[in-house]
């Protein structure tokens, strides 16, 4: 049987949900049945992503599709940016370069010979709208109805996402949520779940590291971890924690792990709530970690407050490792979770009673729900 030859693009390799996921994915595919090759429009963050991508075939940057290029010489270097400079400002006049040089692009790298294009994130979906392939299939991670209130300009983005044959989201809460926003793709998308690389996990969660120094183990330990997001909801931490201080004898300590560089202020604001409760003795900043899993193993509970999420990839990851989750009571914690003392779902308002109860019942998750046979298949599916 003829391999299918796919490309997957993406926007860079700094680590987060969707690098570390399309990473998962790419260790679980079938290679007796595709050959993949990766283009990625940046190199950043390569160096830290490179051992984990021996199955597939990295493209060298290309001047007219890279919004980066660092590997070629001084005056290739000056050209990409003075073309980087003249697209952004043909987008300001309402002419949009870069649609000429995709046309072009394209064809050096020859993307209508792969019987799919991947674009694996949605923020992709205006460059590869531009781009020639016999087919092309975008992957959504976020939530469409929050992103339309945050950016009006979301609802322009229909015609483009049309320009693909197929939209794949990694949850049905994602479906649901692109599709009451584009009710009119609806026919095109399916849900492909996020693969849960469970070896790869365990084996970073067991790395000799050294330990942030204000990680204390001999308290009971509560993480909670991802960008620092409003969406995220860290600034309610001090007064739930406040609340669980108060009912609980047991000494506990709540940490937060992410990265604040396009949040500071918000930032501030959580150190504001913490100095509110007078809790700085007990809700920790341990700031963006390279490795979070050894963290998370040695925690206790994960609690995640979100408002809005797609998959939460860190909530399985904290399952895969052991360790009971609360999660906010959003529409994809009942694709994830079986709603248990291990696995528990709850609004805000039941969050700190249902802290206080962990702690003292010390649930061990028996087993997750895996979905990463469901994913593969779904995946398969594409390609059928």
């Amino acid at each position: 049987m003829k391999k299918k030859k796919i490309l997957f693009v993406i926007p860079g390799f700094t680590l987060g949900g969707t690098i570390i996921s399309l990473i998962s994915l790419l260790g679980k595919i079938d290679y007796n049945k595709y050959e993949v090759d990766l283009y990625s429009r940046s190199f950043l963050g390569y160096d830290k992503v490179c051992d984990k991508l021996l199955n597939c075939n990295i493209l060298e940057e290309n001047v007219l599709l890279s919004s980066t290029v660092r590997t070629k010489g001084v005056l290739i270097k000056l050209f990409s940016l003075l073309l980087q400079l003249a697209i952004r400002c043909s987008r300001k006049f309402g002419y949009d370069l870069y649609s000429l040089c995709a046309k072009i692009g394209c064809k050096q790298i020859n993307t209508c010979e792969y019987d799919a294009v991947i674009a694996y994130q949605e923020s992709m979906v205006d460059e590869l709208s531009n781009w020639s392939a016999r087919r092309k299939i975008i992957w959504i991670h976020s939530d469409y109805i929050r992103n339309a209130k945050i950016n009006p300009r979301v609802l322009s983005q229909n015609i483009k996402f049309n320009s693909f044959d197929d939209i794949v989201c990694v949850s049905k809460s994602a479906q649901d949520s692109f599709c009451s926003v584009f009710p009119e793709l609806r026919n095109k998308t399916s849900v492909v779940y996020n693969i849960i690389d469970k070896d790869y996990i365990s084996k970073k969660a067991n790395e000799d590291i050294k330990l942030n120094s204000s990680f204390d183990q001999s308290k009971y330990a509560i993480i909670s971890c991802g960008r620092i997001d409003p969406v995220k909801q860290f600034h309610l931490i001090p007064s739930i924690a406040d609340v669980v201080k108060k009912n609980c004898n047991i000494p506990f300590k709540w940490y937060i792990i992410g990265g604040d560089r396009n949040f500071e202020t918000y930032k501030d604001l959580i150190i504001q709530e913490i100095d509110k409760y007078n809790l700085s003795d007990i809700v920790l900043f341990l700031g963006e970690q390279s490795n979070v899993y050894p963290y998370i193993s040695k925690s206790n509970l994960l609690v995640s407050l979100s408002e809005s999420e797609t998959f939460a990839l860190v909530i399985h990851e904290a399952l895969a490792l052991g360790i009971p989750v609360i999660m906010n009571d959003i529409p994809v914690a009942y694709e994830l979770l079986k709603n248990n003392e291990a696995e528990c779902i709850c609004n805000l308002s039941e969050v700190a009673d249902k802290i206080v109860k962990t702690i003292c019942v010390k649930p061990v998750v028996e087993s997750y729900r895996n979905l990463n046979d469901i994913a593969i298949n779904s995946f398969n599916r594409l390609f059928l």
